[in-house]
C-alpha cells in the first residue's frame, strides 16, 4: 500500500510504501514516529509498535524530544477522540 501523509517536522507531504495491515511495516524511505515515556526522546522505527501514532518523517531526527513531536504534531486528531498531544499526556503519561 501506498500512504502519502503530511510530514510536519520538515513542512512537506511524504509518500511511503507499507507492506502488512496487522503489523504495517515502512518498506520505502521513512520512518514512524514513536513517543516514548521511558525517554525525553521518541524513537524511530520502520515498524508500527506500541504508541505509534501513525505519524511519518522522512529521517530518523537526531535528538528529538517527546516535547518536540507534541509541538510539531499534537494538534492532530487521532481517530481516538483526542489530538496526539491529549494522548501523550492521557495514555502515555508524558509532561509535555
Amino acid at each position: 500500500m501506498r500512504l502519502t501523509t503530511f510530514d510536519a517536522h520538515n513542512n512537506a507531504q511524504i509518500t511511503v510504501d507499507i507492506e502488512g495491515s496487522y503489523f504495517p511495516r515502512i518498506i520505502s524511505e521513512g520512518y514512524y514516529i514513536i513517543p516514548n515515556p521511558s525517554s525525553k526522546h521518541v524513537s524511530f522505527s520502520k515498524h508500527r509498535a506500541d504508541s505509534c501514532l501513525g505519524d511519518i518523517t522522512a529521517n530518523i531526527i537526531p535528538d528529538y524530544t517527546n516535547a518536540q513531536y507534541a509541538a510539531e504534531y499534537g494538534d492532530r486528531l487521532t481517530g481516538m477522540g483526542c489530538t496526539v498531544r491529549e494522548f501523550m499526556v492521557k495514555n502515555l503519561r508524558i509532561e509535555i
